[in-house]
């Protein structure tokens, strides 16, 4: 009996460290956030973010020369996560205009087109609840020929 106690609460242990899962895209997150941080940041300044379209976005600092631009993309991403990590990729750089590309992922993953609405319209919500003064820019989503 005290041994199969003893297997079931390592079990349960071991389940509960070892397997704890964290939200996709965290650990990038906080390195992007981190790495941002250090460089500086003027507020009222334009952001970029969203998908892997826009964190390879090599010519972004080339097209902005002379404006406080900084590029917060993240690859893979959905517009559910960038929802979860407004704030430290968007809102704690207090911007005048954010520049939006999420989509691509979420329909290669079959969210409904509904859910996506609806998850791009809350972060516009919550980027104006914070200062409805921000221009935001939606940037449509474009076909990936890498998927097809």
């Amino acid at each position: 009996m005290k041994k199969s106690l003893f297997v079931l609460f390592i079990f349960f242990a071991v389940s509960i460290t070892g397997f704890a899962q964290k939200y996709p895209f965290e650990e990038e997150v906080r390195k992007l956030s981190a790495k941002l941080d250090s460089v500086g940041w003027n507020s009222g300044g334009t952001v970029f973010t969203g998908s892997s379209t826009i964190r390879m976005w090599r010519s972004l600092s080339q097209i902005s020369i002379g404006k406080d631009v900084i590029n917060t993309g993240f690859g893979g991403s959905k517009a559910t996560d960038l929802a979860r990590y407004l704030y430290p990729l968007v809102l704690k750089f207090d911007p005048k205009r954010v520049f939006i590309y999420e989509g691509d992922n979420d329909l290669w993953a079959d969210v409904p087109t509904n859910e996506i609405l609806t998850s791009l319209k809350q972060i516009v919500i919550r980027i104006h609840l914070v200062n409805p003064e921000i221009e935001i820019v939606l940037i449509g989503a474009k076909p990936s020929p890498s998927r097809w």
